[in-house]
């Protein structure tokens, strides 16, 4: 449902500037990836060890904002099934995270599925992992045990605390597990508040990052310097889930769940995210949460979208405001990948002074046992803290009951929309006082497909809890907006009584079949009994026009090829969105198609531009798509590698850049779909590099270079048959490298022409080493020797020049 997460899938790539690849190059780091092959990253340069046997796989390459994979074409399917987890072959997370064989000798693995219920983590030496893939058990899941990061940050008067306290409710014999960064047991807000401790890190038990201590006070400190936490009286479980840095393996987070659970704590703070939607962690708090009723109170994630475990289901996802209720910038919105509303509410995130860690060094320190943080990580545990003093008036309530207080008291901003606030900010005062909460949170009615005439209506049940001895009865009103334009909806009463101790539904239904501006209607269902105000999200998509886009790939055979063999992408010409086939809005768009046939060939297929404005059937066929090949005047010559892709370029002069890797040994055919476009909307284009080859595959010794570009504008190349017929065709750069007598270093090359940017390719030398090479006229080429990097330049064809490069 949310497309703006799918571009993430295209065969993408955000290129960075050529002033930043001018830059001295950084050291080279290895990553052995999960199928056993070992990605070495310098800079921007991708190269890829293969095991024995695996020495003609190819591989993928696709740069994002949101990430870095290369992904191995023989499990590209797996990956694109959700069987391998595609943070496996991430190189943002890995590296990030410290997963480069620099730092670590395995590969950590949470395995889902059967024959097991329960996740089963796994470290897999590295050394190992060409044969795991092999030997997995059929219908398991493989992921990453990534690490996810502590979210950052006014606060207990604003949400109403103190209001509560007077009734009564502190939160006393309610336990909150904090998993977080640890807890400073001995800081004077939280001395004797901590019942149960435990490591789950391989780091010292002390909190160093000192935001779990932060956290736990805001939940629960006694405020001895005046800033007192929601749920002063609770008790705390500190079970260290992340280490030093703020990392937090997946695979200690769901042991320190488990532990949690089994010390009957009653709420748990999870103040971190960044796993997978849908992962081991939504599925282990879904679970959990249903089996003993333990809630769970979740950061919504401080990158504007919800991340995970923020996604769970059953979880209390939590955005942050700041002092003024504003919406804080950085808050996770929804809707998630699954179309459910999150957050479910939001609570102050901005500026919260709380307890320091003596072991810690804030940024922003207040005296010398207080610091100010920022983040939804600081939000949550003031919705944890208001669901402890609600577990004290009501000792019976489980998760349900306990959310939906919450929810139900909330605040709403009428400035924000449900997929920002969800039911509004967290309300202390107003939730210890509620009688009646709605049990159904939220109601999404789904997606109403254009076009709308023959629309038939939707109806939902909002059910309402009776708490009190004596029958309620609600008065009710509902609305739904998009912009100032009001949708329709139909209550079945406009007054609904509620029995004593027991519960009342009203049906709400939504029409979508008026002439409304099609697109997003949110609103809220109010039900009125005295002071008692309950607010329930609602959310329609009438879905803009949009038409059907089926899409059926045949193979090299004429065969249909399975979902696992065939990618597609259509990427909008105007906003660079990216779409799926199946419901595509109206407008123009770049069909981009990646096929692979039985024995790993490559297929390639673009069409520039596909009109969406009526139901299409597209066939993209493998036959119709050619060979590439190069040939140069050398006999002993092979291709090294060969990067192909095209750019486009929309009206407001905004272009994207999409290319892929071709390893030797692996064949590559393109092929064009389609009418041409103007030239200066779209270029395609192939960059092949050629050389002697050494007995590993690699460039290592070899005497001379080709470096090849072609391009096509207006349409994508329909193959290409590459031949120099004679080295006088190109330009010829004799480039000497000096250095100590047998050293080695990496050198390197990257050829740019408007339009087309390549990955730098190279290789280690022993030094000194004259390479004679052959590069293409009217090109941007830069060499570069370990960390002498040259400008690039460009050179004629039929002229030679001499260069040198001098390791420092």
């Amino acid at each position: 449902m949310r497309k703006r997460r799918l571009a993430a899938a295209a065969l993408l790539l955000a290129l960075i500037p050529m002033q930043q690849q001018a830059d001295a190059a950084p050291k080279a780091r290895t990553v052995t990836l999960i199928t056993g092959d070992k990605v070495v990253v310098k800079g921007d340069a991708v190269t890829v060890d293969r095991p024995a046997g695996r020495e003609k796989i190819g591989f993928e390459v696709r740069r994002t904002p949101d990430e870095w994979t290369v992904i191995p074409v023989d499990v590209r399917g797996d990956v694109a099934t959700g069987k391998l987890d595609r943070r496996l072959f991430d190189l943002d997370v890995l590296l990030r995270d410290g997963y480069d064989d620099s730092a670590r000798g395995d590969i950590p693995l949470i395995v889902t599925g059967a024959p097991t219920r329960k996740p089963a983590e796994l470290k897999l030496p590295k050394t190992t992992a060409p044969g795991f893939l092999r030997a997995r058990t059929a219908g398991t899941k493989v992921w990453l045990d990534a690490k996810l990061h502590t979210s950052l940050d006014k606060s207990v008067p604003q949400i109403g605390a103190p209001t509560a306290w007077k009734a009564g409710y502190a939160g006393k014999g309610v336990t909150v597990a904090v998993l977080d960064s640890g807890i400073d047991a001995n800081h004077p807000d939280l001395t004797g508040k901590v019942v149960a401790a435990k490591n789950f890190t391989t780091a010292p038990a002390a909190d160093v990052f000192g935001h779990g201590t932060h956290v736990a006070a805001t939940v629960a400190g006694r405020g001895a310097d005046g800033y007192k936490g929601v749920a002063p009286d609770a008790t705390l479980l500190d079970g260290k889930v992340c280490d030093d840095t703020g990392g937090c393996a997946e695979s200690d987070v769901l042991e320190g769940i488990e532990w949690a659970v089994a010390q009957k704590a009653k709420v748990v703070n999870l103040s971190l995210g960044g796993s997978q939607e849908g992962g081991p962690l939504d599925q282990a708090i879904d679970r959990i949460t249903q089996q003993t009723g333990t809630l769970f109170v979740i950061a919504a994630g401080n990158f504007g979208v919800v991340e995970s475990p923020g996604t769970a289901a059953s979880g209390l996802t939590v955005g942050a405001v700041d002092r003024d209720e504003k919406l804080a910038g950085f808050s996770g919105r929804g809707p998630t990948d699954q179309g459910a509303i999150k957050p479910d509410v939001t609570a102050p995130g901005v500026g919260i002074v709380a307890a320091r860690s003596a072991a810690s060094h804030p940024q922003d320190p207040v005296g010398d046992k207080y610091t100010r943080m920022t983040g939804t990580s600081m939000a949550t545990p003031h919705v944890a803290g208001t669901a402890a003093l609600l577990a004290q008036q009501h000792p019976s309530w489980k998760a349900t009951e306990l959310k939906a207080a919450i929810t139900s008291s909330a605040k709403a901003n009428p400035a924000l929309k449900p997929y920002e606030q969800g039911s509004g900010r967290v309300d202390a005062a107003r939730a210890v006082q509620r009688t009646v909460i709605a049990t159904t949170t939220n109601v999404s009615f789904g997606r109403a497909l254009w076009p709308h005439a023959d629309d038939k209506p939707v109806t939902k049940d909002v059910t309402f809890e009776n708490t009190a001895s004596t029958p309620v009865t609600l008065s009710l009103q509902a609305e739904l907006k998009n912009g100032a334009t009001a949708g329709v909806l139909q209550l079945s009463t406009n007054q609904l009584t509620v029995p004593a101790k027991g519960s009342a539904s009203v049906k709400v239904t939504s029409e979508t079949a008026h002439d409304g501006p099609d697109g997003l209607y949110t609103g809220r269902l109010t039900a009125t009994a005295g002071s008692q105000q309950i607010g329930v999200p609602l959310v329609v998509d009438k879905e803009v026009e949009s038409y059907n886009v089926a899409l059926t790939a045949l193979g090299p055979d004429g065969k249909p090829l399975p979902a696992d063999r065939a990618m597609p992408s259509l990427q909008n010409l105007d906003t660079f969105a990216s779409e799926e086939p199946g419901r595509v809005p109206k407008g123009r768009y770049a069909l981009d198609v990646t096929l692979f046939g039985p024995a790993g060939e490559h297929y390639r297929i673009v069409q520039p531009e596909v009109d969406v404005r009526r139901d299409l059937k597209l066939v993209v066929d493998a036959r119709k798509a050619k060979p590439v090949t190069v040939t140069v005047p050398r006999k002993d010559a092979q291709t090294f590698v060969v990067f192909f892709g095209y750019q486009l370029k929309n009206k407001a002069g905004d272009s994207v850049l999409t290319f892929n890797l071709k390893p030797r040994g692996e064949k590559l055919y393109l092929g064009r779909m389609g009418p041409a476009v103007p030239a200066e909307q779209f270029q395609g284009f192939v960059a092949s590099y050629v050389g002697r080859l050494a007995a590993d595959g690699t460039l290592t010794g070899t005497p001379y270079l080709y470096g090849l570009i072609d391009t096509q504008r207006g349409h994508f190349l329909n193959g290409l048959q590459r031949r120099v017929y004679s080295d006088r065709q190109l330009a010829h750069v004799v480039v000497k490298y000096n250095g100590p007598a047998g050293a080695q270093e990496d050198w390197q090359l990257v050829g740019r022409q408007p339009g087309v940017n390549t990955l730098p390719i190279g290789a280690p030398s022993k030094l000194p080493q004259a390479v004679h090479q052959y590069l293409q006229p009217e090109t941007d080429w830069q060499q570069a020797l370990g960390e002498v990097r040259p400008e690039p330049r460009q050179y004629e064809a039929g002229t030679t020049t001499y260069e040198t490069l001098t390791l420092r």
